[in-house]
């Protein structure tokens, strides 16, 4: 039995008189929403808070057994946060409670931050980068990614992030592209297939910057010093639709011949849902 899951909203599979499942805890019990024919699909709306949904299918051999449990948290969910406030070791803790650690790779750093006393990760834009684990948002499909950043010189094709496995499918921060403008964009396909937001001027250098992006179903925003500064209201690819990415990188490309990124990072964020624009100003406030 095959399936996309897609929350909140839209949950399609394939499989004959299949149905859906909720519970409120990842062990259950389950409780049974639906049993859906053509065309296959079923929309719920279950409320603020932690979901878990499950898919079974019934054919002529009798019902499957129920397919992985997917895990939904509305409104939205801090799945990451790494301050980079240290000042020593090669691994960047997660503040989230969740696990997610990172590691400092090549001319990786700590050095100052954008607030008297604070550290921050520090990139020679040479060999240096940071390394999240594999599969860091293979769970996610609305998604928000937040950072401060301090450029210290701009190159062509350089990168904020950029989370994939290979240069066929990967999700990309670009501070200033060959168009001379910062741009998110995420393929799977090349970069021939990809889907993008472009501002209007490349990322600032010489101060830091915080910058964000957001994906709602398939409006995607780019954000600077909590300020909208693109929009596409057609970005079909959602990061699970990526799978279980093996190269989450914080200042490296997936391209080896592109630049590294030459500053410093601070307090990246990463959430599972889209926050709103204030909420994203606030971020940038703080």
């Amino acid at each position: 039995m095959d399936q996309t899951l897609v929350f909140p909203g839209t949950v399609e599979w394939s499989g004959e008189n299949p149905g859906i499942s909720l519970k409120e805890a990842p062990d259950g019990p389950f409780t049974t929403l639906a049993s859906v024919t053509d065309p296959r699909t079923y929309t719920d709306t279950p409320g603020n808070g932690v979901w878990y949904y499950t898919v079974t299918a019934i054919d002529s051999s009798g019902e499957t057994a129920a397919s992985n449990v997917v895990r939904v948290a509305l409104p939205s969910e801090l799945r990451a946060q790494l301050t980079f406030d240290t000042n020593s070791g090669t691994t960047a803790a997660d503040a989230s409670g969740h696990g997610v650690a990172g590691t400092l790779n090549g001319g990786a750093s700590w050095g100052e931050g954008r607030t008297s006393g604070s550290r921050a990760l520090l990139l020679d834009g040479k060999s240096g980068h940071l390394a999240l684990p594999a599969g860091v948002m293979a769970e996610m499909g609305d998604f928000t990614i937040a950072v401060w950043v301090y450029w210290t010189a701009s190159a062509v094709n350089a990168r904020v992030f950029d989370f994939g496995s290979s240069d066929i499918a990967y999700m990309t921060l670009i501070p200033r592209d060959s168009g001379g403008m910062l741009r998110f964009c995420v393929t799977g396909t090349t970069n021939f297939g990809e889907q993008s937001i472009t501002a209007t001027s490349a990322l600032p250098t010489g101060r830091w910057v915080h910058v964000a992006v957001t994906l709602s179903g398939t409006q995607g925003t780019l954000y600077v010093d909590g300020v909208a500064v693109g929009s596409n209201a057609a970005i079909a690819l959602a990061p699970f639709q990526l799978g279980n990415t093996t190269q989450n990188w914080l200042g490296r490309s997936q391209y080896s011949a592109d630049a590294y990124f030459n500053g410093r990072m601070q307090d990246l964020r990463l959430y599972c849902g889209a926050l709103t624009a204030p909420q994203v100003a606030a971020l940038a406030a703080g």
